[in-house]
């Protein structure tokens, strides 16, 4: 299986998605309330989830403290 057709296996309407990462998201990445961790990639996967009203499922532990601060839903697994 090509890494396209097991990436496109995984997305499949309505339980999941990809969405556009846009300006919006990248601007409130740089511009969290709290203390959200430092990494920027962890920044966008939250700021992504706050824009869309998603739940992040992670074992980061920053994720999951800036979960607990109560500024983004997060499942740890």
């Amino acid at each position: 299986m090509t890494v396209k057709g097991w990436f496109d296996s995984l997305v499949v309407p309505p339980y999941s998605a990809v969405v556009e990462l846009t300006s919006n998201v990248l601007i409130d990445s740089s511009f969290m309330p709290g203390m959200p961790p430092n990494d920027p990639a962890d920044r966008i996967i939250i700021a992504t989830a706050r824009e869309h009203g998603y739940r992040i499922m992670t074992r980061d532990h920053k994720i999951l403290d800036y979960a607990r601060q109560g500024h983004v839903q997060a499942i740890a697994c």
